[in-house]
């Protein structure tokens, strides 16, 4: 009986369910637009939300935050030497060096 009940719930009587409160939704909505009617002039244009970046502190928009890498303004991401932190630099000359030993030590 158990499986029964679950199909018929979720088969039938679900889908049921979900049509009449999606229409009673619908009323309530309908009722309250009637009841206060939305002015014909927007009173406020809507704000754009703001972020900051990452690396220069600048207010910009928020897409144009997610559009560069999530954290930096379009002048600092479009700067690829600002991208370079003092830490990845380090990185980079030790992997130089410990190349330019390996191949002294293995040709020379």
């Amino acid at each position: 009986m158990n499986p029964l009940l679950l199909l018929y719930l979720n088969l039938v009587r679900g889908p049921q369910i979900a049509a009449e409160r999606a229409q009673k939704e619908a009323e309530e909505k309908a009722k309250l637009d009637a009841a206060n009617p939305k002015p014909l002039v927007k009173e406020k244009e809507e704000e754009v939300p703001k972020g900051t970046c990452k690396k220069c502190d600048k207010e910009v928009a928020v897409a144009e935050l997610h559009a560069n890498y999530n954290d930096l303004c379009y002048q600092c991401a479009n700067n690829p030497i600002s991208l370079l932190s003092p830490l990845f630099i380090f990185q980079l000359i030790s992997i130089l060096i410990a190349l330019s030993i390996f191949l002294y030590r293995n040709f020379m």
